[in-house]
């Protein structure tokens, strides 16, 4: 399951993960499988991330913090960004925009008395 079949195959197997985080040579196998059969449905627990990480980038291997995500999640993820990017100038001609309400209020003010 996914993606924690691709970063254990990508850091060199079950055994070098295990040795990476820490755990029982049998956890990055129970992270490959499904919920209902005992597993974490692909998802690598975020506790063993920085070690993960830590371990990629001593042997050379290319491993981000994204690729913890699903990818349903990552795609997710990145559209957000694009909308957040695409947004801005958008948000910051609204904040430019603001009207003082009680200038255009049908309800009588302190100003008004």
């Amino acid at each position: 399951m996914e993606p924690a079949y691709t970063i254990i195959k990508r850091l060199g197997g079950e055994a070098a993960v295990s040795r990476a985080t820490g755990t029982a040579y049998t956890a990055p196998y129970r992270w490959q499988h499904p919920v209902d059969k005992g597993g974490t449905g692909g998802l690598i627990p975020q506790k063993h991330h920085p070690a993960l990480l830590e371990f990629a980038r001593q042997n050379g291997k290319e491993l981000t913090p994204a690729d913890f995500l699903p990818q349903a999640r990552a795609a997710e993820a990145a559209d957000c960004a694009a909308r957040a990017r695409d947004d801005a100038p958008r948000a910051r001609a609204v904040r430019r925009l603001r009207v003082d309400v009680s200038a255009v209020s049908p309800f009588p003010t302190e100003r008004d008395a």
